[in-house]
């Protein structure tokens, strides 16, 4: 049994399961590097972490690492996002309820 992490949307309420296995991890540091995340947005030591915990480790068992883990992977996850969702998170149902009428208006 591996443990995982869970990113939940406050968006949608959608949970987001991610194992904390070394396939998973080794996926991960390669999206976050093709979309230039992995050095801008991780410190050192939270990348030399990953490394060497995919280097190790083929499923993270202990509760303090897979802690420490998956808040390094949310905040990867988090830079990753893509802008719409990122401004669609932040204004919140205010702004989609504004849109809405708007687009109404329009159609009349």
């Amino acid at each position: 049994m591996s443990v995982q992490s869970r990113k939940l949307s406050k968006l949608s309420g959608y949970t987001q399961t991610f194992s904390l296995t070394r396939e998973s991890l080794a996926m991960l540091k390669l999206k976050a590097v093709r979309k230039g995340c992995w050095f801008i947005d991780l410190k050192h030591e939270e990348r030399m972490l990953l490394e060497l915990t995919m280097r190790v480790v083929k499923r993270v068992h202990i509760f303090l690492l897979a802690k420490i883990v998956s808040r390094i992977v949310s905040k990867l996850c988090e830079a990753m996002e893509s802008v719409v969702y990122r401004l669609m998170r932040s204004k919140g149902q205010g702004s989609r309820r504004t849109v809405g009428s708007d687009s109404r208006g329009l159609g009349k």
